[in-house]
């Protein structure tokens, strides 16, 4: 299995802004204290890097598309919304029916945590531009290696290959005709920039073990913990994308969320 260190911090993944503002607390803390410092200088390049691939990204899908790949892309759609749909029943349907302390029971709810953390209508309601983004951070849940088991269990094999070929055809329609950035590549950003974080959480979680150590750490990771609990609240009123301005510390929502 490939060491995916985030997974063992929370089901929900700290927005980018979130999670610099919280290194460059650490960075005043350790500023130059190693191997802490050193961590935290890779987490903060990991995520400079993945802010500037998301915005770059974002320009790229706000470029004007034609009515026709627009007309395309809507034909499309309504399939890789039922696909999208029917994986997600397919899991919860064997969720129901396997004994809840088996192994594949806690295979297919770790699946459907991470590919689906905030349900199904999170994925399909969205704009065409941000639901493909979705649909490909979908794709790579199911292909990690993590959770061969639980699609092998369920034989979502052919499913899988179908909504790769739809989001293809998806993202097809709505790209511009000049050179662009692939999703690949931010997905791939965005994944480096998680494990750097948590490759730094962890490390300072298993700093020490005394009681004055385990205070120190408590304070240390105070940050992290006040910027997990914030996205909770958000989250739990529907605004899963509720960043903050990693200077200011102030909340940003999307347009989505501000309507």
């Amino acid at each position: 299995m490939p060491h995916q260190s985030h997974r063992y911090l929370s089901g929900r993944q700290l927005p980018s802004g979130r999670r610099l503002r919280v290194l460059r607390q650490w960075s005043a803390i350790f500023p130059a204290t190693p191997p802490h410092s050193e961590r935290i200088a890779v987490a903060m390049a990991a995520t400079q890097k993945e802010r500037v691939l998301v915005d770059e990204w974002t320009r790229q899908r706000q470029r004007p598309v034609s009515r026709a790949r627009k007309g395309q892309a809507a034909a499309i759609d309504p399939e890789l919304d039922r696909i999208v749909s029917a994986i997600y029943k397919i899991l919860d349907a064997r969720l129901q029916l396997v004994t809840l302390a088996s192994t594949e029971a806690e295979h297919l709810a770790a699946l459907m945590a991470e590919a689906y953390p905030f349900g199904v209508s999170h994925i399909i309601r969205k704009n065409y531009e941000e639901q493909i983004a979705l649909v490909f951070e979908l794709i790579a849940v199911l292909d990690d290696a993590a959770h061969a088991a639980a699609v092998a269990e369920v034989q979502l094999g052919a499913a899988i290959a179908e909504l790769k070929r739809l989001a293809e055809a998806f993202d097809a329609a709505l790209s511009a005709e000049s050179p662009r950035l692939a999703y690949a590549e931010v997905a791939t950003a965005r994944q480096a920039a998680l494990e750097a974080y948590a490759d730094v959480v962890i490390a300072l979680l298993f700093e020490s073990s005394g009681a004055a150590q385990r205070a120190q750490r408590r304070a240390w990771l105070a940050p992290h913990h006040q910027q997990m609990d914030d996205f909770a609240i958000w989250c739990a009123r529907g605004r899963s994308t509720a960043d903050v301005n990693p200077d200011t510390g102030e909340v940003v929502l999307d347009e989505e969320d501000e309507a």
